[in-house]
């Protein structure tokens, strides 16, 4: 078996688990928290999701791509741990001044403590990364997210608050670091000599990982946007709905992550050999890849929605199937975003990134917040996959205005419009008649 398909497997492997572990952990805190605890908890998972990225802002694909090609990884680590202290101390300040309704101090703290050292803000995963060690990187993360979650539910089983809940999250972020430094795969990291100049770190740090940083930074918070949102123009209830629901259709992402993780270090390499007929080829085989998987899997995740929903919430939460509906044909165009998203990097198309999730959020918001909505919550659905099309315009057309690869992509917009006209159907006339018949 190749590396890049073991490293899909294994790292798909990982993330299936996790997503997993992830939506049994959201379900059962469902049902054992309050309405109001379990918003707050989601908010929290809001800001940490959105911390994950701000917490390095881009420095993770700066230290992947040169872990990949260095000799000298002490280097690299060194300089990847100093970009993200500047940048975590700059989140904690952002954070710290947002008035946020649904978390105090103490909350908001413990958020950006977590993103800090959540497993994707993790130097020593990026260095496993740029080795194409994706096996190594699946074993530690799924032990811990096991462990954790096992705490977590406990904790929350014994009928303690969201603080402590984020005390014990921290807590196994922690040991995860601690017992990764003493791993003989991390070796190389200790060992060489440092040097600091000032031009070359700056240059690198500042040119390439801001943009890179940004645009990952809209894209978390786009993904957060609807939680965020709601939360601040509706009630705890509508984001409770809203959050079961997209937590239930992002958790389906993970493959197209593992495609795309897996080809990251390949993809440069080859970029950076001048061999473009063979960085075509790995970009179309990636989004082949994640087509073949979510076309099918929307359309069935469409039909189960209202069954899994009934089945896996608590019966308030039935009317987050119409949410589900509407999300689902953005799932499949922000699945194929993430893929072209790599890309961009890959070729130091940065600043189109940033741009496209910048146009993205402003489409998101607009949708939302300025019309007078009947059913603000279907809207949310919608509205995100709207805002996910604007920004596949715009990543595609980066690529084709490059001279150096040419893809043709015009079947992905065919498939998101005839997902959209499938869930607009399922979500007038589907959903009613199986609540009648079935539910």
């Amino acid at each position: 078996m190749s590396r890049f398909y073991k490293n899909i497997f294994s790292n798909a492997g990982a993330s299936a688990l996790n997503s997993v572990v992830q939506l049994l952990l959201i379900l059962f805190l469902a049902r054992c928290l309050s309405v109001e605890a379990f918003a707050v908890f989601l908010t929290a998972t809001a800001i940490i999701a959105v911390g994950e990225i701000a917490s390095d802002f881009g420095t993770r694909i700066w230290a992947t791509k040169r872990f990949a090609v260095s000799l000298q990884p002490k280097q690299i680590f060194v300089h990847s741990l100093v970009a993200k202290g500047v940048f975590s101390t700059l989140f904690l300040g952002i954070v710290l001044a947002i008035p946020l309704k649904m978390l105090d101090v103490i909350k908001a703290l413990l958020a950006v403590a977590i993103a800090m050292t959540q497993p994707q803000s993790d130097p020593l995963i990026w260095y496993l990364r740029g080795k194409e060690r994706l096996d190594v990187e699946a074993i530690i993360v799924m032990s811990w997210k096991v462990a954790s979650t096992i705490a977590i539910a406990s904790i929350a089983f014994g009928g303690r608050d969201v603080t402590v809940l984020l005390t014990a999250w921290l807590t196994f972020n922690v040991i995860r670091i601690l017992i990764e430094w003493r791993l003989k795969f991390l070796e190389p990291l200790k060992k060489g000599a440092i040097s600091f100049d000032r031009n070359d770190f700056w240059l690198k740090v500042i040119c390439e990982a801001f943009p890179i940083g940004l645009a990952f930074l809209l894209m978390a918070l786009y993904q957060r946007l609807g939680v965020l949102l709601l939360g601040e123009i509706s009630n705890s209830n509508t984001v409770a709905l809203y959050g079961a629901a997209f937590t239930l259709v992002a958790s389906s992402g993970f493959l197209a992550t593992s495609i795309t993780v897996s080809s990251f270090a390949p993809l440069v390499r080859k970029i950076s050999q001048g061999e473009w007929e063979q960085t075509k080829k790995v970009i179309v085989r990636n989004l082949n890849l994640i087509m073949l998987f979510f076309l099918p899997a929307c359309i069935f995740g469409a039909l189960i929605a209202p069954f899994a929903i009934s089945i896996i919430y608590p019966k308030e939460f039935i009317r987050a199937t119409i949410v589900v509906f509407a999300l689902l044909p953005g799932l499949y165009i922000s699945t194929i975003n993430f893929g072209l998203k790599y890309s961009l990097n890959a070729l130091g198309l940065n600043w189109i990134d940033t741009l496209s999730a910048a146009f993205g959020i402003i489409v998101f918001s607009t949708i939302l917040l300025l019309p007078k909505w009947t059913s603000i919550l279907e809207v949310s659905g919608w509205a995100w996959g709207i805002g996910e099309l604007s920004i596949f315009f715009i990543k595609w057309s980066a690529i084709r205005k490059d001279t150096r690869i040419t893809i043709r992509l015009w079947h992905h917009v065919a498939i998101f419009l005839s997902l959209a006209f499938l869930s607009f159907i399922l979500g007038e006339r589907y959903y009613s008649w199986v609540l009648h018949k079935f539910l």
